[in-house]
């Protein structure tokens, strides 16, 4: 505030030597005290308004009047940088206004070169941040990167498979299905000791171009299992054949292989 005096700066000796600058403060000083005299002196110190405005900056900070963090912001402001993402997320980041995830992520979004390039950055973010697990991730990966539908199918089945999803013979079914492919497999065998030779039994599965193959091939029915029914009775009498003509036994004229179908796309034989 501005100080009442009886005598004026002119009329004292001490300042009739002053000139220049340094008259112009010692009048600021003689006049006035506090903020105003404060105020004043940067102005007569600092004639450029960025820089006077950095000085009061700089002092408040010093003074205590604003925190480190409030001071860098200012700074930013200064400079004309306070529109610019990456340099506000440091300072927010080294002041624990925002955490490493954010920060890096708003690093990510303001590189990254195209849509592709930001997408896969942003998911191995998340990743490594433990925001995602790596079935997630993996996941994410494969269908951004497979542009065919059936590699993309295939991938995302050995994936389920690694993880414990399904089993092996699931997956190569729909690794088959998924490149038109016919498959057959045997999935589960057993014997019940109880039923003497006939006690042996085997579950097979298979998909819609096993059916297709076995129909190209000459095999009919009023069901896939009675088609696949034909075709496996043909290779036992073929597997019979064979060891009878290499002298093994012959089997009972009464014996013969029996279906039940387990209603899932899958058949037990015995």
């Amino acid at each position: 505030m501005k100080r009442f005096r009886l005598i004026p700066f002119g009329f004292l000796p001490s300042h009739w030597s002053l000139t220049g600058l340094e008259r112009e403060k010692e009048r600021v000083r003689y006049y006035y005290d506090g903020e105003e005299r404060e105020r004043r002196l940067l102005e007569l110190e600092y004639p450029d308004p960025v820089e006077r405005e950095r000085e009061r900056l700089r002092r408040d900070f010093v003074n205590n009047r604003i925190d480190k963090y409030h001071y860098e912001c200012e700074l930013l402001r200064l400079d004309g940088k306070d529109n610019d993402r990456i340099a506000k997320a440091d300072v927010d980041y080294r002041h624990g206004v925002i955490s490493k995830y954010d920060y890096e992520k708003i690093v990510i979004t303001e590189f990254a070169k195209n849509d592709n390039e930001l997408m896969r950055s942003l998911l191995e973010l998340d990743y490594e941040h433990g925001h995602i697990t790596e079935r997630e991730y993996r996941t994410r990966v494969i269908e951004m990167e497979c542009e065919d539908d059936v590699e993309k199918e295939i991938a995302l089945t050995r994936l389920a498979y690694e993880f414990g999803d399904i089993t092996e013979h699931e997956m190569n079914k729909r690794i088959a299905t998924a490149r038109m492919e016919p498959w057959v497999g045997v999935i589960d065998q057993e014997y019940n000791p109880n039923l003497g030779i006939n006690g042996f039994g085997i579950e097979l599965d298979w998909n819609e171009y096993w059916i297709e193959f076995l129909k190209i091939n000459g095999y009919t029915g009023n069901s896939d299992e009675e088609i696949v029914d034909q075709w496996f009775a043909d290779v036992c009498r073929s597997i019979t054949s064979e060891n009878v003509r290499f002298g093994g036994p012959i089997p009972p004229r009464n014996q013969f292989v029996q279906s039940a179908s387990r209603g899932d796309g899958s058949t037990d034989y015995m």
